[in-house]
């Protein structure tokens, strides 16, 4: 039973944009799941990714 999804940024979660796609977005809260990012890069540069999603899955 999978009861948290840890995802990386570049090349599973952004698009070639590098942005959520809505159809993530409404995958990820329909699943229920908690949900983290997890990344190499500094918080600083995943701070509009995290604030942009948290505010997508509320």
């Amino acid at each position: 039973m999978i009861t948290h999804i840890f995802s990386d940024l570049d090349g599973t979660l952004l698009d070639e944009e590098g942005k959520v796609t809505p159809k993530t977005v409404k995958t990820i809260k329909k699943s229920g799941i908690p949900f983290s990012l997890v990344s190499a890069r500094t918080p600083n540069d995943m701070e509009k990714i995290a604030n942009s999603t948290k505010t997508n899955l509320e």
